[in-house]
């Protein structure tokens, strides 16, 4: 389940929490 890890991962920085 590593692929949803990562997954968030790639969102959270795609989506700053500017």
């Amino acid at each position: 389940m590593v692929n949803m890890s990562m997954k968030q991962e790639q969102a959270r920085l795609n989506m700053p929490l500017d």
